[in-house]
């Protein structure tokens, strides 16, 4: 009974150490498979790792277990005819040989390999070309505000472009893995969406804040003062009519009191406006 859980135990743990193998030779290097928040039949490349690590391991032991069980069977291979021990026999100078093989191959890069470790770059660099590297090593791990920070993005033009693109995340403070997972998307993706309409979103809000601002200048900017006598400019803007004058006069200009601010401006070849900035300038307090 013990001979057949081990012998079938190794069994399931060689199947079990080839598969994990195999996801292993086909998954991206870390970078990029976090990047991806990669899963594999639901597992990611770290749980992947750790079961490969761990049936390894259970390989190990229950192989230890099934050489000791079958011990006097593998002593025989090294019996002569003449039922002598013999070292090296056929049988285990071709199995060195083949294991030797594929240790000095593999270290000095030869077919086939050389052509076995080619396949596996090509793969990972097929993950590469298809999600994309992360800007830096575990960026996904970043804070939103923090990796906009890194990568010279105005925080306020990517939250914007993730507000109207129906992105749910609590504040810029948020880790950048967490609001992906949270939208179903992976960081690759997001950051996907974000790179593709920043430019356009950061001249939307430059051209939004640039009429803003000029609205703003425009409303505080006072108007008809090319028609305004210079009497009701002071009365106005409680300026001394004599102070007014005096001021203009230093200047270079000869004002009346009821000259229009075109008319004085238009003695120095300046604008109305030129004479609003002078006067209140130059205003008693």
């Amino acid at each position: 009974m013990f001979r057949k859980i081990v012998s079938l135990t190794t069994l399931w743990s060689f199947i079990g150490m080839t598969f994990t193998g195999i996801i292993l030779f086909i998954v991206p290097e870390g970078r990029v498979a976090y990047w991806a928040d990669l899963h594999i039949i639901g597992l990611t490349k770290d749980q992947w790792g750790d079961l490969h690590t761990t049936i390894s391991a259970l390989f190990m032991i229950s192989g230890l277990l099934h050489t000791y069980l079958n011990w006097n069977a593998i002593v025989l291979y090294f019996k002569s005819k003449a039922k002598k021990i013999v070292i090296f026999t056929p049988s285990f100078t071709i199995s060195t040989i083949i294991f030797l093989i594929f240790i000095v191959g593999t270290y000095y890069k030869v077919s086939p390999f050389k052509d076995l470790l080619v396949l596996s770059d090509k793969v990972k660099e097929s993950w590469r070309e298809k999600v994309g590297t992360p800007p830096y090593p575990h960026a996904e791990l970043s804070k939103l505000n923090d990796l906009c920070k890194k990568e010279g993005l105005d925080i306020n033009v990517v939250v914007q472009i993730l507000k109207d693109n129906n992105v749910q995340f609590s504040s810029p403070d948020e880790k950048f893995l967490d609001i992906s997972r949270k939208n179903k998307l992976s960081p690759s993706s997001l950051w996907d969406l974000i790179e593709s309409k920043y430019d356009e979103y950061e001249d939307k809000i430059e051209g939004a804040n640039n009429a803003t601002s000029e609205k703003m200048v425009s409303e505080n900017q006072p108007t008809g003062l090319g028609k305004m006598k210079l009497s009701e400019f002071s009365k106005k803007y409680k300026i001394s009519i004599d102070d007014a004058i005096i001021t203009l006069k230093k200047e270079g200009f000869n004002p009346k009191e009821d000259m229009t601010l075109k008319e004085i401006a238009e003695q120095k070849q300046v604008v109305p406006m030129d004479l609003y900035d002078l006067l209140l300038k130059n205003k008693k307090k």
